[in-house]
């Protein structure tokens, strides 16, 4: 019934979603060029795309104590490696709130 989009396509549409919410509050983005550490600022609607919303599910689905297995089911990561980035995320949560929190 609708023509297929391309995923540039729906990220570009997301970004123009996120704008009219008002997702527009500033976040840096760290990275490191070897040992140089690089903070750049953007506003949040001009990140946003289809990635992000894998990311966190991901991220909330094994907080909330899913099995990698089960959410790999649902990603269609092929093996945890591929996934292992995302339960990093969720240890650094985890130990944050720890050393936060007690």
């Amino acid at each position: 019934m609708f023509p297929p989009k391309s995923n540039q396509k729906m990220n570009d549409n997301l970004k123009v979603i996120a704008e009219m919410l008002g997702f527009t509050r500033n976040i840096t983005k760290m990275q490191f060029c070897g040992k140089d550490r690089i903070d750049e600022t953007y506003r949040l609607c001009d990140v946003i795309g289809t990635h992000s919303a894998r990311m966190t599910f991901v991220v909330h689905a094994t907080e909330m104590g899913w099995s990698p297995q089960l959410v790999m089911t649902y990603t269609g990561h092929e093996n945890y490696d591929t996934m292992r980035p995302y339960i990093a995320l969720t240890d650094k949560t985890r130990k944050n709130m720890m050393e936060t929190n007690f």
